[in-house]
């Protein structure tokens, strides 16, 4: 099945509504712009991340810094990116109330570059998907897709068709157990033909151990160990701080950095991920491919309005008067 994605990105935002963006204080009534539209924010969040490594004395590289905004009914949500030596990006994403990306446009300074749409049916699974990009050389193409259940004896199968622009594309045959955990997929092309087949192997205790792919044109078969997390391997820390102050946010980190040293430098731990947080603030450090290089993520997210809920009947408060009488 195609991957549900998880938050693409709008219609085009002026300069204007973007240093309103960017500007965002808890004090004003916070809102954005959006095409036509003007949405008031809900929550503001902000992530820089770093890289750093042991080698020497630790030393922060800035990746990049992401802003990220919803709107009170989480339908809206954009998300400013900026990069050193880049040009900052900008995305778009509508939702629908099942918190699905139904359309998202990015963009490049304020060049709009691609424009991205997605329909659903009733359980949830995509039936279309539309990829258009708006400056040469463009590459636009629709796919749509459909589905058919039937149970079998190990548990259920799910086929899944796919066209491109219209043609047939690949028949991928889903086979679930009774859990609905996945024994193995065959993917066909459009003359069904097997383009390969992937089996599911669990071990004893039912958790995924291995993904084994079959290629029938070359007679060739791949293993694919699945990694499972170590509890030693991921922790989390209360910060025990509420706020750090942006002139103080590396000096701060270089801090954390230090005291963990000898943690963050385990080899036995491939998966690393430490996670120090607290209500308004995460530390994530994570691995890298590189041997001695960590990443680490400061994130921190502002409530700027009450979440909207438009089926939920708020009573009013009673009277003063009613409120003494009551206690009387």
């Amino acid at each position: 099945m195609p991957a549900v994605p998880s938050i693409p990105f709008v219609r085009k935002t002026t300069l204007a509504a973007t240093l309103m963006l960017l500007s965002v204080s808890n004090r004003a009534q916070n809102t954005f712009q959006s095409g036509w539209k003007t949405y008031k924010t809900g929550t503001l969040t902000k992530q820089y991340d770093y890289t750093f490594d042991f080698r020497d004395s630790v030393k922060l590289t800035l990746l990049d810094s992401v802003s990220t905004f919803a709107s009170t009914d989480s339908t809206v949500v954009v998300i400013l990116e900026s990069a050193p030596n880049a040009k900052p990006t900008r995305t778009v994403n509508y939702l629908n109330n099942n918190q699905q990306v139904v359309k998202s446009e990015y963009y490049i300074g304020e060049t709009l570059m691609r424009v991205n749409q997605w329909r659903y049916d009733p359980l949830n699974r995509i039936t279309y998907f539309s990829y258009s990009e708006t400056s040469a050389p463009r590459h636009n193409y629709v796919r749509t897709y459909s589905y058919q259940v039937e149970k079998t004896a190990e548990g259920s199968l799910e086929t899944e068709r796919s066209t491109y622009n219209g043609r047939a594309e690949f028949t991928t045959e889903h086979y679930f157990n009774k859990k609905h955990e996945p024994l193995r997929d065959i993917r066909m092309n459009d003359v069904h033909h097997v383009e390969h087949i992937e089996t599911f192997v669990y071990d004893k205790e039912g958790n995924l151990k291995e993904r084994v792919i079959f290629f029938p044109e070359f007679r060739a078969t791949k293993h694919f160990e699945v990694a499972h997390t170590d509890g030693k391997c991921e922790k989390n820390f209360p910060k025990g701080i509420d706020k750090v102050i942006p002139s103080y946010r590396e000096v701060y980190l270089r801090h954390l950095i230090a005291k963990y040293k000898l943690a963050l430098l385990d080899d036995n731990c491939p998966t690393l991920e430490y996670n120090f947080n607290n209500p308004g603030t995460d530390i994530l450090i994570t691995k890298e491919k590189e041997h001695h290089t960590r990443k680490i993520s400061f994130i921190t997210k502002y409530r700027l309005a009450p979440q909207d809920h438009p089926n939920v009947v708020v009573l009013p408060a009673k009277p003063v008067k009613d409120q003494k009488r009551a206690k009387k």
